[in-house]
Formats: C-alpha cells, structure tokens, sequence
C-alpha cells in the first residue's frame, strides 16, 4: 500500500471495497486495524455489559474489560445501578481484580485509595489539606438499563440509544426480563476476528448446512424453495394472528442500515421453544398465559444478541481480545420465581443454544483460518431466495455496510 499509516489503508480498503461482497483480507489481518477499530466502533457505540441480576443487592458488582478499558459495574445503597472505570485517580492502578462479588467499597490495592459503591472517593492517605475528594471520583461510564440490560458507552459524547432499545422494549415487554434471572452462563474463546462472529450472526444461510437442530424447530432458516416459502408465509400469517390476539408485537425492525433489529420469528407447527425437543422447560416469562409467542431475535451492534422465547432468554456479548480472537460470554435467563430442580433444569434449558454456539464458534475458527490465508479474495453475499433478504446474507451484508463507515468516521 502507498501510505504506511493505518488511516491510509484503511482509505485505500474502503476504496477497493466491491458493495455486496465479502471484506478484504486486510481488515482481518491488520492489528493497526483492530486498534482503530477499538477506538471508533467500540469505545464510541453502546455496548452491553450484563444483565440486572448480576447485582441484585446493594454492594453487588461485577468487572469487565474491553477495548483496552477495564469497567466496574456498582449497585451503590440506594439501588442504582453505575459503570465506572475500574482505575483509581492516584497512579492509575485497576482497583477491583475481581470478576464479581458484594463489596461496601473497593480499595486500592496500591496505595488505598478507597471509592464507594457510587464511585466517590471516600479516603486518599496523607494528601495535602487542600486535597478535594469530590474531585476524584472513579471515572464514570455513560449507561442506562433497559428492560433489565445493562448498557454502556465509553464515549463522552454517547450516541442515540433510545431507537434500538425502544424497538426491542415493543417486543419483549410482556416478557418482563427485568424480574428474570441468569441460571446458566458460558464463556467461549472464539478464534477468529470479531467480525466474524457478527458476520455468522446475523445470517442464516449457513442454518441448513450447520445447524440441524435449528432448522427443526425454525422453518424460515432451512427455505429452498418458493413451495417451502409459500408455505411458511401461511403459517406465519396464522400465528401472527394468534400474537395479535395475545397482545404482542409484530411490527418488528429486520436487519438493515440500523444498528439495531428486533424480530418475532415462527415455529414449526407443535414447537414452542428453542429446546431440544420444541417443548418449554421453564415456567412461562413474565405475563405471557400461553407458550405460542414464537421467539423473539433482537441485536445492537456492535457486540449485543438476545434470543426470547415463551420460558427462557439468551443473552450474548462479544468483546474482542485481539484481531484474533474473540471472547463471548453467553447467559441463560428464567423468570425470577422459577425453582431450580422443581420448575427447571439448567441442562434442558440451556442445550439448544449451546449445541448451537459450540457449531457457530467453529465455523467462525475455520472462516477465520481462511480469510486469513494468502489464497482468500473476497466473495459475494448471497441475496437470498428470489432476492429476499431474510433467506440469504444481506444480514451481513448491512453490516459490511455499516462497518465502513464507522470504520471510515463518517
């Protein structure tokens, strides 16, 4: 490339870019890339950080890094929830080491400086007289919770989120995932570059070749045909009719040139569930009185995914480690009632999505390895089944789309 600087090939990448392909190799590949990838996509949108049931109680807080930020999230006394850098403003030390727990403060391990639950400093040993406390609290991060997500921004000139989180908040309100809880959780170590892990996310044309179970209980991911394509139209239009009657939405956001969507997807006839079996394994969430809600599919890029169905939720985040590997955490929610061993098992609970991920992250590992390679050159997006964009890549495509000119600061 003619200029050696990242903003150069980063230029000259946007400029070779074939609208409605795959990305070129560089984008993967370059570790200048990656950091300014951190910078303008990471540290300036609205990520998730965890769910309202990791700090139930005063005191309660868990940790968490990621675009080279360690974050400390606080349920002060008064039971309101905050992000803060996880940094004291003495030397700059990481204060909290611990991934969670119960604290009434959290003290410097260096030099004992100690910050409350609502991150005002409390005590700064031997500092001069005129030494200002208030003047030093831990390092706020913007965030908001929404139907019981916690989310952040690291920018100090946060973007809209009230878009996205209303969009989703109409299809999963009756749902109240605010009074749900995490029953199980998975942390996976995804050897391929994040946008990897987003490109799989959000498209279903790889369904019918990698996710048996899947295409089993969802007939829109395994269409080969008009015939097949006929058909599902009529049951959806048989069971949108029910959700109407059950007073949920299906007015929803597809994929497209937002960062955002929020979709209620059809079963097969007799599943209710992404389980194993179709079948619900959990007590019903929140007001729903009848399991046939369909499943609810909602995402905000850049690193956000949650999967609702009538007995249980699927939340996932994705936090990049390198421009190689990605770190997912995934969680399993119930509603807060429900007993463990009476009203659910984890394992029937979780399997599904977890034989499901165990596939997606591999197939991620091996794209990874291939474009990579010295041999890959790009490829065109699928545009589905007579153009239509749910059945093929547009999906990924969008956020190709979406990516440049973040990636480009337009």
């Amino acid at each position: 490339m003619s200029d050696n600087g990242v903003a150069g090939r980063v230029r000259e990448l946007v400029a070779r870019h074939r609208a409605g392909w795959t990305l070129e190799r560089g984008f993967y590949t370059d570790r200048d890339l990656f950091e300014l990838e951190m910078e303008r996509v990471f540290r300036r949108g609205w990520l998730y950080a965890g769910h309202v049931s990791q700090v139930p109680r005063p005191g309660d807080f868990f940790t968490w890094e990621v675009a080279g930020s360690p974050i400390l999230v606080t349920r002060d006394a008064r039971g309101e929830v905050h992000a803060f850098l996880n940094v004291c403003r003495h030397r700059g030390t990481k204060v909290c080491a611990d991934p969670c727990g119960n604290a009434d403060r959290f003290i410097c391990p260096y030099h004992g400086w100690t910050y409350g639950t609502d991150g005002k400093l409390l005590a700064a040993r031997l500092m001069p007289k005129d030494f200002n406390k208030a003047d030093f609290p831990l390092g706020r991060v913007a965030s908001t919770v929404r139907d019981g997500m916690i989310f952040m921004c690291l920018s100090d000139d946060a973007p809209d989120l009230d878009a996205a989180v209303e969009a989703i908040h109409r299809q999963v309100e009756p749902y109240e995932l605010e009074k749900a809880r995490i029953i199980h959780t998975r942390e996976y170590e995804v050897r391929a570059n994040w946008k990897i892990v987003v490109e799989n996310a959000r498209e279903c044309y790889h369904c019918v070749c990698a996710h048996p179970e899947l295409c089993k209980l969802m007939p829109h991911v395994a269409i080969d045909s008009p015939g097949q394509m006929e058909q599902f139209e009529r049951e959806f239009a048989a069971q949108s009719s029910l959700w109407k009657e059950m007073g949920l939405s299906t007015e929803g956001v597809p994929m497209g040139d937002r960062e955002f969507h929020a979709m209620r997807f059809a079963f097969r006839k007799g599943v209710t569930t992404q389980t194993m079996d179709g079948r619900p394994k959990a007590p019903l969430l929140g007001r729903l009185a009848r399991p046939e809600a369909g499943v609810v599919a909602c995402s905000i890029l850049p690193a956000y995914w949650l999967e609702v169905s009538c007995d249980y939720a699927l939340v996932w985040r994705l936090t990049p480690a390198d421009w190689g590997l990605t770190r997912v955490r995934a969680d399993w929610l119930v509603r807060g009632d429900a007993r463990e061993g009476v009203d659910f098992h984890p394992k029937g609970v979780s399997e599904f999505w977890e034989a499901t991920l165990d596939q997606d992250w591999g197939l991620c590992a091996r794209n990874h390895e291939g474009v990579t390679s010295v041999g890959y050159v790009p490829g065109p997006f699928a545009p589905g089944l007579d153009g239509r964009a749910t059945l093929g890549e547009n999906g990924p495509a969008k956020f190709v789309e979406w990516y440049l000119r973040r990636i480009s600061d337009v």
